[in-house]
């Protein structure tokens, strides 16, 4: 049935002058962009505008509903499908036609073998195809920066040459590229391709940096989703399929791509090599260890000490191995300037090196009586803990000066701060304070644990910031994020100072929860909205406040926080799941939402489907699943855990269900691959659940997805070798499989 299709679409125009081809392109195009200015602008009941692209509310004010109807449905399918037939369309005919005169046998200007005749037509056809497709995907971004400028004033004027320069150095590098592997099969021409890639992907990559919030991210994976559309459309040669994935994962971008954890809401490789931890010199003798959290170390004439050990053994190991890549001298104490376990969890590693472990006495019995509830929270957020912290035998109350020669450490306890044991650790000869979690920068702050009473909850941690001022240091080394100095401090302290106030007002007004945080969220400055979230986040700290100010019996508030998974349109779920008749059917259903875009919808559906197959693990399988697809929509590491609770529960019912069933045991394995990745752990237990699957039944996909997992869990190891080996079988066993392509790349 596809053949007369394709016949259409591609070969009768193909036969058409260039005249008239000239014509199409620019009608379509024009089509395209009235589309695109037809279903960018809407207006909230506010009053403010914001841009929406494919119908998707890029961060729609609190109570306004997604504009969604049949008809706006219609022309968000026909604006994609004319974007990308457009392109194709156009290159292959322009494209072919050069190609087969510049390159025919027999050419006066070419006299090269038969063979890379072929492959030049070939590669010309196939490149102008993809080229052409990826030139509308720019237009459309394109498209946003207009509106941008015409709604705001606001003009990105890189556009005006990294996207042309990008382009123009993809198209020679790729072209290159293409003809030379088609024509020799040489690996160097596949370099060339990659370099391509990654040339053209600097662009869209600085636009989504610069459009953070104008949907210029929206826009490139949406693009990215209709590009694949090309597969079914396009001829099914090895060769051109290769192509479209390699310009996809490089130019396009993809769901993948949008990795806002670590990078603070820019664009990043999400499958990249990572180094687990920055050794910065802020002295001569002191260093800044940056990670997930910091450590610091510091050295004198008889030896070192470390502030804070990490947030698991695995990282403490690397830190024992960066401490010794500054120096050999032995390390004589290890402190913890709190009790969270993210600062703790490596001082057996210390010890075992021979480092007295430090502490205060509060410190000490927190580690002991409020660790085990906030352990059980943070697990459930997805993090692996491990053993317990070992307990530091040397502790101090009030204060404790340790030396290690012509290096003083004056260990003081401030008060309270994010926790109730707040130390810092004054060094008087370097002008420089190690202050725990006291001090945050780089993101929103967290301003206490969700599951504890203590933290940003009445004036205290001020005048703990104020302690610290007192003792005059030129820079801060602090628990999470950069080196701080005057401008961060105030920061800090203007960050607390707004919201003790904005919410003690609204709570004096006697304004319930739900009300207060809606009104305070629409109330929020510019220049709080700009912070980048990773741990904390404004509504965090909005609760953390309410909550000092209400009582209730249950410690902290993660009990009465709005759950981060969004809600979908009852009328719209069941219109979707209406003839919807198995278990694969919602599963199909879920992923098409995900790949849309559209996380509300994907995880209702396959709620709707466990709830219709209970006994069915596959059901169980794809919420599991949809579940952690969406949680990639979160900022905060923490709000994710909200859809990693219920993917826990989705394959554990699913493995209770059916012991053998391989997809269930990948999901366990993806979500501890993942998170041992992302924190540097040990990937061990990851790796057993998705060996576990590949033992039972897995189809030809989730078999390439294990292979990647596997790699990904070698990449955190540090072996190489052995990540591209499984990196390159995922590639082989699923070709469209992006993030494999991407940890490649």
């Amino acid at each position: 049935m596809i053949r007369p299709f394709l016949a259409l679409a591609f070969d009768v125009p193909r036969r058409m002058s260039r005249g008239k081809v000239f014509w199409i392109f620019a009608f379509l195009c024009l089509l395209t962009l009235c589309l695109a200015f037809a279903l960018s602008v809407r207006k909230a009941e506010s009053g403010k505008e914001y841009l929406t692209w494919f119908g998707q509310p890029d961060y729609p004010p609190p109570g306004f509903p997604p504009i969604r109807d049949e008809l706006q449905d219609f022309l968000m399918q026909l604006f994609g499908f004319l974007t990308l037939y457009a392109g194709v369309l156009s290159g292959l005919v322009i494209f072919s036609d050069v190609a087969t005169n510049a390159f025919a046998p027999g050419s006066a200007e070419l006299n090269v073998p038969k063979p890379i005749h072929r492959g030049a037509i070939v590669a010309a056809r196939h490149l102008g195809a993809v080229l052409m497709a990826s030139g509308f995907a720019l237009l459309e971004v394109g498209g946003a920066v207009t509106l941008t400028w015409l709604k705001t004033g606001v003009f990105v004027s890189e556009v005006l040459w990294v996207i042309p320069i990008s382009i123009l150095l993809f198209a020679v590098l790729h072209a290159v590229g293409t003809i030379g592997s088609l024509a020799t099969q040489n690996a160097f021409f596949g370099v060339l391709m990659s370099i391509g890639a990654w040339v053209s992907s600097y662009g869209t990559d600085l636009l989504a940096k610069k459009l953070p919030a104008l949907g210029a991210m929206k826009v490139l994976e949406h693009a990215g989703k209709f590009a694949g559309i090309a597969h079914r459309l396009l001829p099914r040669a090895s060769d051109l399929r290769d192509l479209l994935d390699r310009l996809i994962s490089g130019t396009f971008g993809s769901t993948w791509l949008v990795d806002r954890v670590e990078t603070g809401g820019t664009l990043a490789n999400p499958c990249r090599p990572r180094v687990y931890g920055r050794l910065e010199s802020v002295s001569p003798r002191v260093h800044l260890v940056r990670n997930v959290v910091n450590s610091s170390v510091v050295i004198g004439e008889r030896g070192v000490a470390v502030v804070d050990t990490q947030v698991n053994r695995a990282m403490a190991r690397r830190l024992l191995a960066a401490v010794r890549a500054v120096t050999e001298k032995p390390i004589l104490f290890a402190i913890n300037t709190h009790y969270h376990w993210d600062h703790t969890n490596g001082n057996a590693v210390f010890q075992e090196a021979g480092a007295t472990l430090v502490c205060g006495e509060k410190t000490k019995r927190f580690m002991a009586e409020r660790a085990p509830r906030q352990k059980a929270f943070l697990a459930s957020r997805g993090f692996s803990l491990g053993p317990d912290p070992e307990l530091p035998r040397v502790t101090f109350d009030g204060s404790l000066e340790l030396d290690l020669g012509g290096q003083r450490l004056r260990l003081t306890h401030l008060g309270t701060a994010e926790t109730d044991d707040a130390n810092a650790v004054h060094l008087p000869d370097e002008g420089l304070v190690c202050s725990g979690d006291t001090v945050m920068t780089g993101s929103f702050p967290i301003f206490g644990q969700p599951v504890m009473n203590e933290g940003l909850m009445d004036r205290s941690w001020l005048a703990t910031l104020a302690r610290i001022r007192a003792l005059e240091p030129r820079a801060v080394l602090p628990g999470h994020g950069p080196l701080a100095r005057a401008a961060e401090l105030d920061l800090l302290e203007r960050i607390e100072e707004f919201f003790l106030k904005e919410v003690g007002e609204r709570v004096g007004r006697g304004l319930e929860l739900t009300a207060l945080l809606d009104d305070l969220e629409r109330a929020l400055p510019p220049w709080i909205k700009e912070l980048a979230e990773v741990w904390g986040t404004p509504r965090y700290a909005a609760l953390r406040v309410w909550r000092g100010l209400v009582n209730e019996s249950e410690p902290g508030w993660q009990h009465r926080k709005p759950s981060a998974i969004p809600s979908a349109d009852a009328r719209a779920v069941s219109l979707k799941t209406a003839s919807l008749d198995g278990p694969l059917a919602y599963a199909s259903c879920a992923r098409e939402a995900i790949e849309g875009g559209d996380v509300a919808l994907a995880v209702a559906v396959a709620r709707e489907g466990s709830r219709r197959f209970p006994g069915d693990a596959r059901a169980w399988v794809a919420l599991g699943r949809a579940l952690m697809d969406g949680s990639r929509t979160a900022a905060s590491v923490l709000e994710k855990g909200d859809f990693f609770v219920e993917a826990k529960a989705s394959w554990e019912r699913a493995q209770a269900l059916d012991p053998a069933h391989g997809p269930a045991h990948l999901l366990e394995g993806q979500m501890l691959v993942m998170t041992a990745y992302r924190n540097g752990d040990d990937t061990r237990d990851g790796e057993v659940a998705v060996r576990r699957a590949l033992e039972l039944s897995l189809d030809s996909k989730d078999g390439a997805r294990a292979k990647f997992l596997l790699g990904l869990a070698a990449r955190t190891r540090g072996d190489e070798k052995a990540a591209l080996a499984f990196f390159q079988e995922a590639v082989a066993g699923d070709p469209s499989l992006f993030p494999a392509r991407l940890a490649l790349g």
